[in-house]
């Protein structure tokens, strides 16, 4: 299955909306349908076909993109004259909302981590955690070697082909009864 493509959807409903009288009505609700296809595929963790788990998911048995809830919950859409479009607004307590962040938490990709180093020694739990609560002292440090982090595909934005039928639905019905 493939993801909807909204350039073709453009190119048959466009023409619709501008019939519309008022278009927002029928692009609000496509917006709001988006957000939930979007959600739903966060939900079950990949659509058409599940994610692989992350590390810390399996890890510690948690679900993939969906434990805080941030994503799914800031996830919106935005409605235009004459268009509407969906996806994440933030995510993580820095509220990142640089586009190429989302486009390699969604498409994957490959980051190149620089080497860099510490001069400070943080007090340490016996567990081995950083204790949170004591100060750092300067000390002789250490070094993080470059490395090369590996993100995989997970397309939350998926929407399914079959939505873009119900989407067309929803444009005949307000040009249909002129609302």
């Amino acid at each position: 299955m493939e993801n909807i493509d909204l350039k073709e959807f453009e190119r048959t409903f466009g023409d619709m909306i501008a019939r519309a009288s008022n278009p927002r009505k029928p692009l609000t609700e496509i917006g709001a349908m988006m957000v939930s296809e979007m959600q739903e595929t966060i939900r079950v963790e990949g659509r058409p076909e599940p994610w692989e788990k992350s590390e810390r998911a399996k890890r510690e048995g948690g679900q993939t993109l969906r434990d805080t809830g941030t994503l799914m919950r800031g996830i919106i859409f935005e409605v235009g004259e004459r268009s509407v479009a969906s996806g994440p607004t933030m995510m993580g307590r820095n509220h990142i909302t640089d586009p190429r962040a989302m486009a390699l938490l969604a498409f994957g990709g490959e980051v190149q981590r620089h080497a860099r180093s510490e001069i400070h020694i943080r007090h340490r739990k016996e567990s081995g955690q950083f204790d949170k609560g004591r100060s750092s002292f300067r000390g002789k440090g250490f070094t993080i070697g470059a490395h090369t982090a590996h993100y995989p595909v997970r397309n939350y934005t998926y929407i399914p082909p079959e939505s873009g039928v119900t989407f067309g639905q929803i444009i005949q019905q307000y040009v249909i009864e002129g609302r």
